[in-house]
């Protein structure tokens, strides 16, 4: 069965906690369907394997990453700022970062 697709080409997204886990897969499908993703994990290195994982794949977007810590509100608008510029502005948001 051919997976659901659907056409994010032109998009940027940021998904919280994109390092790893389910966020990783959500960006992966993010990516997959045209949108370029900014990854926003706590981890500086998981972030940057993260990040070369995804471009590695070759699926369509591009993917790009910051570290943040999304309880800091600070830290919060800093990211915000940053993916802004390096995706030219925000049309999706998963907020996906939790606390196991």
């Amino acid at each position: 069965m051919a997976a659901n697709q659907i056409d994010l080409s032109g998009q940027g997204a940021v998904v919280t906690g994109g390092a790893a886990g389910l966020g990783y897969a959500i960006a992966e499908r993010i990516l997959s369907s045209g949108a370029d993703v900014c990854i926003w994990d706590l981890n500086g290195d998981v972030v940057t394997a993260a990040v070369t994982s995804l471009n590695g794949a070759d699926a369509g977007g591009t993917a790009s990453g910051i570290v943040a810590d999304i309880s800091d509100p600070k830290a919060v608008a800093t990211a915000t700022t940053a993916s802004i510029g390096q995706l030219g502005g925000i049309n999706i948001l998963i907020n996906n970062a939790g606390i196991s």
